[in-house]
């Protein structure tokens, strides 16, 4: 409004404001402290500086910070138990023709040689001295030369 009036020196200016109004701001109440307004979030009112959080009392006291820790540990123990399976699992491995045609000839070699070291069952090995004599018991059920 000054600066509109043309006011450009300080006699301008004292005749200015003796003519004009000028409105008066109340000097703040230092007794009382001011109201703060009420916020509306969610479910519940709050009160306070907007910017800070409210304390989680109800969260506190229906005990959801131990849900959450017992759930995060549930998750950790999933997860760790799936990459342990992951690991576990057998690698997959593409054959080819050259590595199918190896394993078959393997195998073929390998039946050959078994063929060869394991000819036909031989009598088994006894001393001398005993070859000649016969045995005195007589299996199970038979009634050979035991005591009685």
């Amino acid at each position: 409004a000054v600066t509109k009036g043309g006011v450009s020196s300080v006699k301008q200016l004292a005749a200015f404001r003796g003519t004009h109004q000028a409105p008066m701001i109340v000097p703040h109440d230092t007794r009382h402290r001011p109201k703060t307004p009420v916020r509306h979030t969610g479910h519940e009112q709050a009160a306070g500086v907007e910017g800070r959080p409210s304390s989680p009392f109800t969260v506190v006291i229906t005990n959801h910070f131990g849900a959450e820790s017992q759930q995060d540990m549930i998750d950790n123990y999933r997860r760790h138990r799936d990459e342990r399976e992951e690991c576990l699992k057998p690698m997959k491995v593409k054959m080819t023709k050259a590595a199918r045609n190896k394993i078959t000839e393997a195998s073929q070699q390998r039946r050959c040689q078994q063929q060869l070291v394991n000819p036909a069952p031989e009598k088994p090995w006894k001393m001398r001295k005993f070859r000649d004599v016969p045995a005195r018991v007589a299996g199970r059920g038979g009634g050979g030369g035991g005591r009685a």
